[in-house]
């Protein structure tokens, strides 16, 4: 398809041939053939007039789509890098006292302007961006070419050049006001490497330090453990153990945070990669015990944590892997002097906890509410069928697991009816005796049910036991 400037050329060529033709018939040959050429040279002045019509219709219709585009950018310029001069095709009203005189050349200008409006953390290398002499080379490799920056007074921007022809000589300089979809991808950033808890970094954050080796040289790996979580939870609400844990992590930060970053790696375990004097670190982290052991809050009086820390310089060799796992060998170790120092023995507790678990003949996790349970205890050679709460205890009562004299007692109550009402006026104990044949000898047995920590009045979960007292 021919384009329009041929398309005009050769209408204008065919006007001034016609006419002159009918000029020479009609003036020098007398001959009426002149008129008709005559008549064919106006046909086609007017086509010649209507195309330049349209033309121009088309043309204020496309410089209007052009200024309205170029609007939502701060500023938009067409620059001819021979001759290094430059056209406003839009810029906002301030810029007008930031240009100065605009007879000076485009390299001058644009220099001038990005001193002044961009913060000093980006200008050299916006200004390097905008070098006009190695932008003609950079523009060969791409039709485009970018750079993001803050200014002082717009927050993010964009700038943009883009190459009008191939050479290219003619380019296009675009300013474009980014900030508002910036801070939106940083905001969504934040809240994916970010603990909502504790405003700490989160596990994926420090997962990706690891795979992309983006930690700090002479590297100090800190592994931190908060002491008592599992029975402040249990003991005073997950309020207090929120409380505890989010006010562990303001003393974390407020001292730990000069040295590098700190992250929450579990419910109670944080990391801080740190790069400082190892004695400064310790002195630190001295500090945060001290201001822990002295708080005093809502729900919490005191906060304890164990450490652990491993210094990159001692083990040259070693992945950060492996001097994680030296630093949490220590806080371990630390960990057990504390809860020594506190006369507790832990792997004592959990040798009584299943002790405990071990008196029991039986132990179900029963929902009064939907009338299911779960079996968490219960003799091999019994076994049980998954079905119904009130089922498996009329089957228990009619076994022969109950003395024939108990059972109208038992099923009464044992009851789902009476177990619900039981528990909804708020007790926090329901215990019943009943007696059994033990190889040939009557024993007395003693059922419990207590709430579990998830019980609910519209989720009525508790625990049952059953164990012989004799």
């Amino acid at each position: 398809m021919k384009n329009k400037p041929t398309s005009f050329i050769l209408l204008s060529s065919l006007f001034l041939i016609l006419w002159s033709l009918g000029y020479y018939y009609l003036c020098h040959k007398n001959n009426p053939f002149g008129e008709c050429l005559f008549g064919v040279a106006s046909i086609i002045l007017l086509a010649i007039v209507v195309k330049s019509i349209f033309a121009y219709k088309k043309s204020v219709f496309l410089l209007k789509q052009i200024k309205s585009i170029a609007e939502i950018y701060i500023a938009v310029f067409s620059i001819d890098l021979e001759n290094m001069t430059f056209q406003e095709i839009h810029k906002l009203p301030h810029l007008n006292s930031l240009m100065g005189d605009t007879h000076r050349s485009a390299k001058e200008v644009i220099n001038s302007v990005i001193k002044q409006i961009v913060t000093e953390e980006y200008r050299d290398g916006v200004l390097e961006f905008v070098n006009l002499d190695t932008l003609p080379k950079r523009l060969k490799k791409s039709k485009t070419v970018t750079k993001e920056f803050v200014g002082k007074h717009t927050g993010w921007a964009r700038g943009r050049f883009i190459a009008v022809d191939k050479k290219p000589r003619y380019v296009i300089w675009a300013v474009e006001n980014i900030n508002q979809s910036k801070l939106e991808e940083q905001r969504l950033l934040s809240e994916s490497i970010i603990d909502k808890l504790t405003d700490c970094f989160n596990r994926r954050a420090y997962e990706e330090v690891l795979e992309y080796h983006m930690y700090p040289k002479n590297l100090v790996f800190v592994s931190i453990d908060v002491n008592g979580l599992k029975g402040v939870n249990d003991d005073l609400g997950h309020d207090a153990g929120d409380e505890l844990i989010c006010m562990a992590a303001y003393f974390f930060k407020i001292h730990l945070s000069k040295f590098g970053k700190i992250y929450r790696t579990g419910g109670d375990e944080f990391v801080a990669l740190l790069q400082g004097d190892e004695k400064e670190i310790t002195a630190s982290i001295n500090e945060i015990k001290k201001d822990c052991e002295n708080y005093k809050g809502q729900f919490i009086n005191g906060i304890y944590f164990s450490f652990g820390v491993a210094k990159q310089d001692d083990f040259a060799n070693l992945s950060i892997k492996e001097l994680g796992k030296i630093a949490e060998k220590l806080m371990y170790q630390d960990k057990a002097l504390f809860y020594q120092n506190k006369g507790i023995d832990r792997r004592g507790m959990e040798d009584a906890y299943h002790a405990l678990c071990n008196s029991y003949t039986k132990i179900l996790e029963v929902n009064l509410t939907e009338d299911t349970f779960k079996a968490i205890r219960i003799p091999s050679e019994e076994g049980y069928k998954n079905t119904k709460f009130s089922t498996w205890i009329k089957d228990f009562a009619f076994s022969g697991k109950v003395f024939k004299d108990d059972v109208e007692k038992f099923l009464k109550e044992t009851s789902l009816e009476n177990l619900r009402l039981f528990f909804n006026k708020d007790n926090r104990e329901f215990s019943l005796y009943y007696r059994r044949f033990i190889e040939g000898e009557l024993k007395q047995v003693m059922l419990e049910m207590i709430p579990s920590k998830k019980y609910k009045k519209d989720h009525q979960l508790l625990y049952l036991y059953v164990k012989i007292i004799g």
